[in-house]
């Protein structure tokens, strides 16, 4: 498939929609991809025995060579906002097809694609196995280095997401260059649930994002993160006070104790623009909340909101925080 020529065969006209896919909905929502129906702005792309249940927008992939032609709509699209690639589409039977007399991978064509949009606004990956193809052949490893040309050179992409993936060896290095090199028009960035393998860290994605002083947002959720990723946060925040954006923090569900909330309190101390920090479901005590107050009532803090349900604190840690309030 490296060498099929979608551009070509479009334009020669041999390749019809109902040629493509044997799906209605699939054809329909590559009609209104090639009509740029204003009202079609948001895709799940997922794989054939998932069911979007809810969601009138979706595809379902049903081969490589569908996915391709997919990747081909996307790159001539100029209304869609949303682009979300769900459900291990890279995996098993979907990668490969028979082509020109050779087997060959599907990611590659319908990234070429999807790197030719610039009006996509918001990009997730959502339940995919983004393990490297040594480890994982009929995976998805390789897909955030062939987007770096959609992450870099769209200027209207503001929302990058990955949740419930698998990363294995050299993802997040993948994953922390994308993030490095994405636009400067990134305002969003939200990790949850990733299943860390062989020993992978999100050190190197957390300080990729002090390349983005116009980030606004940083959510990281469910990835109960370590020392070392605590530190790189904290640092992170440091730096962040007179040359970034950044307002709303998520860190819930990451097993924070009262040691990681005490470094997260000193490095927030000297920042004056977090305005909302989110450390819900976490393993605060009262005595976490004795840096949370001193926080609250710190001259360069501008926290307006701090959420902590689902915390240990019980009255006492309670009545810290308001006293300090």
């Amino acid at each position: 498939m490296e060498g099929y020529n979608y551009n070509a065969a479009a334009g020669s006209r041999i390749v019809r929609i109902e040629d493509i896919t044997k799906e209605e909905t699939n054809r329909e929502m590559l009609r209104k991809l090639e009509k740029n129906d204003p009202n079609f702005d948001k895709l799940w792309v997922r794989s054939s025995h998932d069911l979007a249940v809810g969601r009138a927008q979706y595809y379902l992939s049903d081969g490589a060579h569908e996915l391709g032609w997919l990747g081909y709509f996307i790159s001539k699209n100029t209304t869609l906002k949303e682009l979300h690639l769900t459900s291990n589409i890279f995996g098993g039977a979907v990668l490969r097809t028979h082509m020109a007399g050779g087997y060959s991978n599907a990611i590659e064509p319908f990234c070429r694609g999807v790197n030719r949009n610039t009006s996509i606004q918001k990009i997730r990956f959502s339940g995919l196995n983004l393990s490297p193809p040594k480890l994982y052949p009929s995976g998805g490893g390789e897909t955030f280095r062939l987007l770096y040309p959609f992450l870099r050179d769209n200027q209207n992409l503001s929302e990058l997401e990955v949740e419930g993936c698998v990363f294995r060896s050299g993802t997040v290095r993948q994953l922390s260059s994308a993030v490095r090199n994405c636009s400067k028009s990134l305002t969003s960035v939200r990790i949850a649930s990733i299943q860390m393998r062989d020993g992978e860290q999100l050190v190197a994605i957390i300080e990729a994002l002090n390349v983005h002083p116009q980030l606004e947002q940083f959510v990281l959720i469910s990835m109960d993160i370590g020392a070392n990723e605590r530190m790189a946060l904290s640092k992170y925040l440091r730096r962040s006070n007179a040359s970034t954006k950044l307002h709303t923090l998520n860190l819930s569900r990451n097993a924070f104790d009262d040691g990681g909330v005490n470094a997260l309190a000193d490095a927030l101390c000297v920042n004056s623009n977090l305005r909302s920090l989110d450390l819900s479901c976490n393993r605060i005590t009262a005595r976490g909340c004795q840096s949370l107050a001193t926080l609250l009532t710190n001259r360069n803090s501008n926290l307006e909101t701090l959420y902590l349900g689902e915390n240990n604190i019980g009255d006492e840690g309670a009545l810290i925080l308001a006293n300090a309030s």
